[in-house]
């Protein structure tokens, strides 16, 4: 996989997902239809006042390029009609996808939300690095990077 940087805070999860299919940024932005970059919440602080992108955006272009993405959640919530509510941790099976699969990891970084590209426990972070497996158990030990939901690319 060929490390992509994000040109900005608010194009991570396109540019994870380029990586992963192998295309560039702008060839993903360009099928999506737009950059992210329109300030819908001028009330909130930068990057959360831009319109960003939705994965399904993403997972459209998957789809026409004939990629398939399935879904994985770390912890999962079950809701009675009531709102009571019960966790379910999913994390054995969520670390055995993440450690055997080539995939986008969405998660909750520092200050907003973040995605990052993994492919043989390898991490390609859009911000512009990549590091190991060791070292994402300790993004996550120190609460740099919690992933919550990985989207396996087939």
């Amino acid at each position: 996989m060929q490390l992509l940087r994000q040109p900005n805070r608010w194009t991570c999860l396109p540019t994870s997902f380029a990586m992963v299919i192998g295309i560039t940024l702008e060839e993903m932005l360009k099928e999506i239809g737009h950059d992210g970059s329109e300030i819908i919440y001028p009330d909130l602080p930068e990057p959360r006042c831009r319109r960003a992108f939705h994965v399904q955006e993403c997972l459209q272009v998957l789809d026409r390029r004939g990629y398939a993405a399935t879904a994985f959640d770390a912890i999962g919530m079950l809701v009675t009609d009531d709102l009571r509510q019960t966790e379910i941790s999913f994390a054995t099976d969520f670390e055995n996808h993440l450690q055997t699969s080539n995939g986008v990891i969405l998660g909750q970084g520092v200050h907003n939300r973040h995605a990052v590209a993994i492919a043989d426990k390898m991490i390609y972070d859009p911000n512009g690095y990549e590091y190991d497996w060791d070292s994402l158990i300790d993004h996550i030990n120190r609460g740099v990077f919690i992933p919550q939901t990985f989207y396996k690319v087939i």
